[in-house]
Order: C-alpha cells, then sequence, then structure tokens
C-alpha cells in the first residue's frame, strides 16, 4: 500500500510477480477491492489445479475369463487403445505395460519395450491378445504386477498406475488363494495408485474398492462393455490418470 515500501523487497516473498498487488493508498483499497479479488481468485483456482505428470508408468491388468465372451473381449480391447490414444507414448513420457488372468496371469507387455513405447506397436499387441478364458483369479495377476511388471518399469523415478479393468467376482475360495485386499497391499506399499474398471452385474462391488484409495475417483462401474466407449469420454477417468509428478530423492552427503 502507498508508495513507500520497496516492490523488490517484496518480490523477495512471493514465487511469481503476478502474485504482487500495489495500491496508491490505504484510501484506494475501497475502490480496488472488487478488482483485487477476483485477481486472488483466479490465483486460486489456478493453484487448486492439480499438476500431472507428463511422465508415468500405465500397467493394465485386463480380465480374460470365460464370462467375458469373445465379443466384449473386442470392444474391450478397443477401450484399452482408446484409452491410450489420448496419452503422449513415448520412451520419456507415458510406457505402457500390460497383463493378461484369467487362472493364470500372463505378463504381455512389459514397460521399456518398443510395444510399451509405442503407441501403434501397443495397438497392434493389443489386437493381438489371445483369450485365455478359464475364471477370475485377480490375486495372481497383482501378484505379478507387484512383483516383475511395475519393477521392470522407471520405479522410483516416475509416478505408477495399475489400472484393473473386470467383469467378474475374484474367486477367493479357490485354495491358496489370497484376498483382493492383501493381494494389492505390495502395489500400495510401492505407491502405485489403483484404478479399476468393473463391468457388469457379476462383479462385487466391495471387492474393487478394497483396491482403490479412494472408490470415489479411482472406482469406475458400468453395466455393460457397451458403455465403455462413453467412459472413455468422462472428465473423471481422465483425471484418475492425473498423478504428481514423483520426486527423487538424493543423497545431500
Amino acid at each position: 500500500v502507498g508508495s513507500e515500501p520497496r516492490e523488490d523487497e517484496f518480490l523477495k516473498l512471493v514465487e511469481n510477480r503476478a502474485h504482487l498487488f500495489r495500491v496508491p493508498s490505504i484510501f484506494g483499497m475501497a475502490s480496488s477491492v472488487n478488482s483485487l479479488a477476483l485477481q486472488i481468485e483466479e490465483i486460486l483456482r489456478k493453484g487448486s489445479q492439480p499438476q500431472c505428470a507428463e511422465a508415468f508408468d500405465l500397467g493394465f491388468v485386463v480380465d480374460s475369463s470365460g464370462s467375458i465372451q469373445d465379443v466384449n473381449y473386442k470392444k474391450q480391447k478397443d477401450f484399452i487403445k482408446g484409452l491410450t490414444k489420448a496419452l503422449t507414448v513415448s520412451p520419456q513420457n507415458v510406457q505402457l505395460g500390460l497383463i493378461l488372468f484369467s487362472d493364470v496371469p500372463l505378463l504381455s507387455i512389459t514397460f521399456g519395450t518398443l510395444r510399451s513405447t509405442n503407441n501403434s506397436e501397443f495397438a497392434k499387441a493389443v489386437d493381438n491378445l489371445i483369450y485365455l478364458k478359464g475364471r477370475t483369479r485377480t490375486d495372481k495377476a497383482l501378484e505379478v504386477a507387484a512383483a516383475h511388471l511395475f519393477p521392470g518399469g522407471r520405479q522410483n523415478r516416475v509416478p505408477q498406475i495399475l489400472f484393473l479393468i473386470t467383469d467378474g467376482r475374484h474367486k477367493s475360495n479357490d485354495l491358496g488363494a489370497l484376498g483382493l485386499e492383501q493381494a494389492v497391499q505390495p502395489l500400495k506399499d510401492k505407491k502405485i495408485k489403483v484404478v479399476v474398471v468393473g463391468v457388469g452385474d457379476d462383479v462385487d462391488e466391495d471387492q474393487l474398492k478394497s483396491l482403490v484409495e479412494n472408490p470415489l475417483t479411482d472406482l469406475f462401474l458400468v453395466k455393460s462393455f457397451n458403455d465403455l466407449y462413453q467412459l472413455l469420454l468422462d472428465e473423471k477417468l481422465k483425471n484418475a490418470l492425473c498423478v504428481p509428478r514423483r520426486v527423487i530423492q538424493t543423497d545431500a552427503s
């Protein structure tokens, strides 16, 4: 306020010069209050918007069990291709991985390969995915993701996201099967974000909720595979893939 305060001193206190406001006098504040309020509101609005990482590892865990059927399996593939088409896939930006699962998991696309870092090659690989059929052992897929898929990526350097698509209940009563809450814990311990799409009436919503940190933002339930296309247009899904940059810890010594 006024002409006496030195501007260069105040500039030391703010990160951006746009955050510094000058009014000619205390009496001039009344006439400037509306303008100041609008400018401050805009700064706060921009500050509240998440800063999304441009580089991250995105690992798909794709249900290939018998309940899906061939026609819906293609719709699932088209959804994956549509989702990744909107991303900047490259060695430096988004890398893609993929696990198929039914009774057993199959690590189909590993991080750092041509199919992982080139969208056209990834799309071809998705088109060529075999249909396993069988039953829904989600726990085994999560174990492979934690032990093999994500450690092969840019762990501790960029954020990592697991994206699960399933249409059935996890067979937790099988001999040796882990509950999903237990199976997903190693991923959570590594700060890997989990996003889940459940398709149809046979999914167990409580099971899927146990996989994600926040069901309101990271769990998506659709009635059928026909609804997957509409999900691609959902801003909430885009926001689920908005993750902050990973801070790399360096040795100060």
